[in-house]
């Protein structure tokens, strides 16, 4: 599974991340992305006043391994669920940039089958998704974190050694599914050329 090849990981919880900027260039955007409570989604397309769309890597049934387990943050033992593998882009005829990297899993014993087939049909970023439906949420365990992942940093269109942001945390979809995210940002949200000015 791709999430547990990550290298060079420092985790920092929420405080320490931003005791961490104080000393430390972080630009402000990508601080408020590492640390909104809201959707990643919603924050980029005001970012790039363009749409934002999803492209499906993966979505799968899986037995997470005990180190998928604890990347997840969830009980150890045989944890049945789906694993979802997905970009965030902007696509249109000017650009088709790869902005987020996300890699989500939902445990089955907490999956409503109506969700799970309406997250399946629609295509959209689970964001998206709860939004259209006015859904309630409740977000914790956020982590904040720093690594290198050769592979994903590639696909952002970066060095393989590209430094890179990413965090985690558990999102329970209230009546619906708990689904623990992990989301790696591209190096661009550290440049704001790449942002519209409209």
């Amino acid at each position: 599974m791709s999430g547990t090849t990550f290298k060079e990981v420092t985790w920092w919880k929420e405080p320490d991340f931003l005791d961490h900027c104080r000393t430390h260039p972080v630009p402000a955007h990508l601080r408020v992305f590492l640390s909104t409570d809201g959707t990643v989604v919603n924050a980029l397309r005001a970012l790039l006043l363009e749409p934002v769309v999803l492209e499906k890597v993966e979505h799968r049934e899986v037995d997470l391994t005990e180190e998928e387990a604890d990347f997840f943050r969830q009980p150890r033992g045989k944890t049945r669920g789906i694993l979802r593998e997905i970009w965030l882009s902007q696509s249109n005829s000017r650009n088709n940039s790869r902005w987020v990297y996300a890699l989500s899993f939902y445990p089955r014993s907490d999956l409503s089958p109506t969700f799970h087939q309406e997250m399946v049909r629609s295509g959209l970023p689970l964001g998206a998704l709860i939004e259209t439906r006015g859904l309630s949420t409740r977000r914790d365990h956020l982590e904040i974190c720093t690594l290198r992942h050769p592979q994903t940093a590639r696909e952002m269109g970066y060095p393989e050694e590209a430094p890179l942001w990413g965090r985690r945390y558990r999102l329970n979809i209230l009546g619906e599914a708990s689904v623990s995210i992990f989301e790696v940002f591209s190096p661009r949200l550290n440049d704001p050329a790449h942002f519209s000015a409209r």
